[in-house]
């Protein structure tokens, strides 16, 4: 499924539990322009742009062209709670988690 680029914006800040007011404070835009982008009225610059895929660990690809492998929708909470924990980790405490989950008996 291709989303544009308004609508998975808009996915990534529902999947945050962000309102448009809290993302344009954290991205440093007014919520005007976030509206805009979420409209798709508007295309952000390429510094937004960078903001908003780093802010939320996100393909620039995936912001452009809509698609993603994990379908956020279908996770459950549990799973949803999961990733949200694992994205606030360093890498060194990413590693350590991955290595607990693989050597649990399945």
């Amino acid at each position: 499924m291709e989303l544009t680029f308004g609508e998975y914006l808009s996915k990534v800040l529902n999947y945050h539990n962000l309102n448009q007011k809290q993302a344009a404070s954290l991205l440093h835009i007014s919520p005007q322009s976030l509206s805009n982008y979420i409209l798709d009225k508007r295309i952000p610059d390429m510094n937004t742009i960078c903001h908003i895929v780093r802010y939320f660990h996100i393909d620039a690809n995936q912001l452009f062209y809509g698609s993603t492998n994990i379908d956020i929708q279908s996770l459950t909470d549990d799973e949803v709670e999961l990733l949200k924990n694992y994205r606030q980790l360093d890498q060194k405490h990413k590693s350590y988690a991955l290595a607990v989950i693989k050597n649990i008996p399945i």
